[in-house]
């Protein structure tokens, strides 16, 4: 018994634990940038980032519904005063497979928006993306181990201050494209919400493929927890990209409400008013009701 609950700890670890731990990462540094930023600030800045982010989010849900069998009903691309983005879609509850989608379904975004920021860096950097790849190349084969991500995305941080394979202009763009992706790409509470529908199919096929290799032997189990590694320090690897991005929004906003409070204390300024947190406390996908005002 004691081998069954090891092995499905490991599977739901090594895969839902990984991809969820990674899109909520983001959704923390979307929380805290906006937060840090104030709300004039914040309503500019989520205008510049949502032309592409938004759009983006959107889709990966959608592409997410044709691939498990759900019928899209309606997509709005883009928040307007009439509505948020959002993607209303309907499908067959009598359909494992469908009613299993809604957990891919949530995590669409994170999909979309990784495609995205592994594209652009391959055509803007192909030399530091390269690298990158040898070390994704070995995590796959099994030989890699988690001290291999930080090398490999320190290679990444370094081409993007180095590599100079593109036009000024164009490294420029991609950096605008990058931020304004990875700020997108979260687990927002309604996605969430929609992943539980899903979340009990997930779990059944968990707990067979445990009581299988459980069954098996310990050797099985074992084979089976390595194979899983791979896959998360692979998983791992590529959403650190996303977080790279993320986190440098979020410390870019903390340095400069930094200098802006250093500026205020040499002026002899009057401290500005404390943030409500309470105001900021739900950011939903209707993120348009908290910037229209």
């Amino acid at each position: 018994m004691g081998l069954f609950f090891l092995c499905f700890a490991q599977i739901v670890l090594y895969t839902l634990g990984v991809m969820l731990a990674c899109g909520l990462a983001v959704e923390v540094c979307y929380r805290l940038f906006f937060l840090a930023l104030g709300r004039r600030a914040g309503r500019f800045f989520w205008f510049m980032t949502s032309w592409l982010g938004t759009p983006l989010h959107e889709l990966g849900h959608a592409l997410m519904c044709v691939l498990f069998a759900h019928r899209i009903e309606y997509i709005r691309l883009f928040p307007t005063k009439e509505g948020d983005a959002m993607v209303e879609h309907s499908y067959n509850g009598k359909n494992p497979y469908a009613v299993f989608g809604n957990l891919w379904i949530g995590l669409g975004p994170v999909f979309s928006g990784l495609a995205v920021i592994i594209a652009v860096l391959y055509f803007v950097y192909p030399v530091s993306m390269q690298a990158f790849g040898a070390s994704l190349r070995v995590l796959l084969a099994g030989g890699g181990h988690p001290g291999d991500v930080l090398p490999a995305v320190g290679g990444v941080i370094q081409g993007l201050f180095l590599e100079e394979t593109r036009a000024v202009w164009i490294r420029v763009l991609a950096l605008v494209v990058l931020f304004s992706v990875a700020l997108h790409v979260r687990v927002s509470t309604a996605d969430i919400k929609g992943m539980l529908v899903g979340l009990p199919g997930y779990l059944l096929l968990s707990v067979l493929l445990a009581l299988i290799m459980a069954l098996t032997g310990e050797e099985a189990v074992r084979s089976l927890a390595t194979g899983l590694q791979s896959f998360a320090y692979v998983l791992i690897l590529l959403f650190s990209l996303i977080l790279l991005f993320a986190i440098a929004s979020l410390l870019l906003v903390l340095a400069y409400r930094l200098i802006v409070g250093l500026i205020r204390v040499i002026r002899g300024d009057r401290p500005p008013e404390r943030i409500d947190l309470s105001r900021y406390s739900d950011y939903r996908d209707r993120d348009w009701d908290d910037y229209k005002s």
